[in-house]
């Protein structure tokens, strides 16, 4: 039988519930073993970061949208919140993701973020770390992405991320959802005054306007003002501005505060700050080698620029110590847009034969508009040159005649203008000996094309050329050069062999490709023996453009009726650019048909532009005269177009003029008017023509243009060039005689 429960008294019943309502209180103080959980607290001197891998800035997307990224500390209880809004603001998702890593110390986050929207457009993904506490937002990052349009998974289908939020979004209060959002330019950005600005709002701000303040890295005010914001409508703000500011004069950090300022004297209502860089003034530092030192051409410099330079680059010359220009160029540097860059740079300029001191200037120049922004110069020494005899053609052991033509130069301009040469047999007898000639300056060298004569051995075999330098004082020798060569021997005596049945003509020198100037000596054999005793040539450019032509004797020894030789020394213009030639030489009959020809392809150096001479005087200053066109050696008659520039006005307002010929006959005189701009400071330049008496031969000329007092007689400054001018037609040939 089952007895009834015992009642429990009243009293006691009350006791229990009032011990397990202690209870209860106890334990959520912790007084049973368990403590509270608080909301951590940031390691002294950390600061939280928020880092969006993935997506990339400006990436187009898709739903579900995979969410990658970092964390500087890990946040509280591992969660961090996220907010997606799609064009024009609105809110698409929101949720949390968890983190991964150590306790105290960094962490990773990932997830995948669903979403509907019907039209494609730009959208904004938020990764907020909110404070437990206060609600208040302790790291934020952000990304702007293309949405594609998409459609997020229905109800009860398998999401990757839970929509709820543990830690719940602040409360959409005025204030706490007011935001200023910089889009532009990102944090770091090396920048000037102005700089634009560009960004967003989550809701227009008060009076559709924001203020702003630039701050050195010292806190000092650059700068402040304010700006309109456009309002959308959804009601969120976005603003396009160029903000000005003053530039710190070393450059450096600057930070820039965007700011909605409260109503009447309230704290603001939000703010945005941003770091920019400013670049500080372009300088260029040379490390090596240091001013004074001893160098050759390269010339190796080092240094540094404040920032990277226009076109990435620097440009350089060298001047001698006359403040003429013996070298230029330009050289990479090392280094990123916007930082300082450096440079190790191999640097080339043309040796002064007298040595002494060079002086090397580097710029920073913008190419489009012509902007230096800086220079710098270093003043080096170079030792002087030994004098040297260059000979550049004809090669060693090339087989040749008299007269032959010798190309070459010398490391400084000779005494006098001129070398003596000698021309030896195989045993060492003297066989030719004469003077010619050299061109040029004592800073750049001289430069020579001359004509030697000397005496045939009889047997041919090896001959020695032999250029001297001598001293005009005591005939000592200052510098020499020899070379060896080659005249070909008489033809071997045999047995008579009958008259070729036709004429044929070869050209035994010089070979194909050699290095010559004009005149140039040729020498063959023909067959026959021309039937009005010359032949004839023609030399012309591989286009076909006639450099010269005419005819030379043709004598064959007493008794010789076949395989005649010749020497001939032939006349042309060289073309100032130089390169190949082509000389043909042929044989005629009585009505002008070739019957004969043979060619060779020889090559000519370019001709460098004309140097110009200057004299003191004239109207209180030095005067100078450049030609500038034609160039040295361009093929020309007459009239001819000369072109220049002089330093002051001439003499009365006119330029007199001389041509004369390579034997220095004057072929024509004169005088021209050169007009004075009425712009103080501007180039005077002249254009004339020059006419003069064509010389039948044709060959070089010298134009010299010169400005003269005719009070006094005296030459102020004068400037010449070298031009050519070709033969007269092709001759006519000469009737046979009777």
């Amino acid at each position: 039988m089952c007895q009834s429960p015992t009642p429990v008294p009243h009293t006691l019943r009350w006791r229990m519930v009032l011990l397990w309502c202690v209870s209860l209180l106890l334990a959520g103080c912790g007084a049973l073993g368990r403590q509270p959980t608080a909301t951590p607290a940031l390691p002294t001197g950390a600061t939280q970061q928020i880092t969006i891998i993935t997506p990339l800035s400006d990436a187009t997307v898709t739903s579900p949208i995979v969410v990658s990224g970092t964390v500087a500390l890990q946040p509280f209880e591992r969660n961090l919140n996220y907010r997606l809004f799609g064009p024009e603001g609105a809110l698409l998702a929101q949720g949390f993701f968890t983190t991964t890593g150590p306790e105290n110390g960094p962490g990773a986050f990932s997830g995948t973020i669903a979403y509907t929207l019907e039209q494609p457009g730009q959208g904004r993904l938020e990764v907020v770390e909110i404070d437990a506490a206060d609600g208040s937002i302790r790291a934020i990052a952000s990304v702007m992405v293309q949405l594609s349009a998409g459609q997020a998974p229905t109800p009860g289908a398998e999401t990757a991320t839970p929509v709820a939020s543990p830690t719940p979004l602040p409360p959409p209060s005025p204030s706490a959802q007011q935001e200023i959002l910089i889009d532009s330019p990102p944090a770091r950005t090396v920048v000037g005054s102005p700089v634009v600005i560009t960004g967003r709002t989550a809701k227009a701000p008060a009076g559709n306007s924001l203020s702003y303040a630039f701050r050195d890295a010292a806190g000092g005010l650059l700068g402040s003002g304010s700006f309109p914001v456009s309002a959308t409508s959804n009601g969120t703000g976005v603003f396009n501005a160029s903000l000005t500011f003053n530039l710190p004069p070393g450059g450096g950090d600057v930070t820039l505060e965007l700011i909605e300022p409260g109503a009447a004297g309230a704290p603001p209502v939000a703010r945005a700050t941003l770091v920019l860089v400013v670049a500080p003034p372009q300088a260029i530092l040379i490390d090596t080698p240091p001013p004074g030192t001893t160098v050759g051409s390269p010339v190796v410099l080092t240094g540094r620029t404040a920032r990277y330079p226009f076109q990435g680059s620097l440009a350089y010359r060298v001047l001698n110590a006359a403040g003429n220009q013996i070298g230029q160029g330009s050289f990479p540097v090392t280094g990123a847009p916007g930082g300082p860059a450096s440079f190790n740079a191999s640097l080339t300029f043309t040796l002064p034969p007298a040595g002494g001191r060079i002086s090397v200037e580097l710029s920073d120049q913008d190419a489009a508009t012509g902007q230096i922004a800086a220079t710098a110069r270093i003043d080096l020494n170079v030792a002087p040159q030994q004098q040297a005899i260059i000979i550049e053609s004809p090669p060693a052991n090339q087989q040749v005649g008299s007269p032959m033509t010798v190309v070459g130069r010398t490391v400084r301009l000779p005494q006098g203008s001129q070398l003596t040469y000698r021309v030896r047999d195989a045993r060492g007898q003297q066989i030719g000996v004469g003077q010619f000639g050299v061109a040029g300056t004592q800073e750049g060298g001289g430069r020579f094309t001359a004509q030697v004569f000397f005496n045939l051995p009889p047997e041919g075999g090896q001959v020695t050329l032999e250029l001297l330098e001598l001293d005009p004082g005591n005939g000592q020798v200052r510098a020499s050069a020899t070379l060896p060569l080659v005249v070909a021997g008489p033809p071997p005596t045999s047995t008579p062999t009958p008259l070729p049945a036709r004429q044929a003509i070869t050209i035994e020198t010089p070979p194909t490709d050699t290095v010559v100037g004009s005149p140039v000596v040729v020498t063959g054999r023909a067959a026959l023996p021309p039937q009005f005793g010359e032949l004839y040539y023609v030399i012309r450019t591989p286009a076909r453009e006639n450099l010269g032509q005419g005819s030379f004797p043709v004598r064959p020894a007493p008794g010789q009726t076949a395989n005649v030789p010749y020497v001939a020394s032939l006349t042309f213009a060289e073309p100032p650019q130089g390169g190949a030639i082509i000389v043909e030489i042929y044989d005629r009959d009585g009505v002008g048909q070739i019957i004969a020809s043979a060619t060779v392809r020889l090559q000519v150096r370019p001709r460098a532009t004309p140097t110009p001479t200057t004299a003191p005087g004239g109207q209180g200053g030095n005067q100078r005269i450049t030609i500038t066109a034609p160039l040295t050696d361009t093929l020309a008659g007459s009239p001819v177009v000369i072109d220049g520039q002089l330093t002051v006005p001439p003499y009365q307002g006119k330029l007199k003029y001389r041509v004369t010929d390579a034997a220095n006959r004057e072929l024509g005189a004169g005088e021209f008017p050169v007009n004075t701009p009425r712009l103080i400071g501007a180039p005077i330049t002249f254009s004339a023509e020059i006419t003069f008496t064509l010389p039948p031969q044709g060959g070089a000329i010298v134009v010299t243009i010169f400005d003269r007092n005719d009070i006094t007689n005296v030459i102020l400054a004068e400037a010449s060039v070298r031009l050519q001018v070709a033969p007269q037609p092709y001759p006519q040939p000469r009737p046979r005689a009777p």
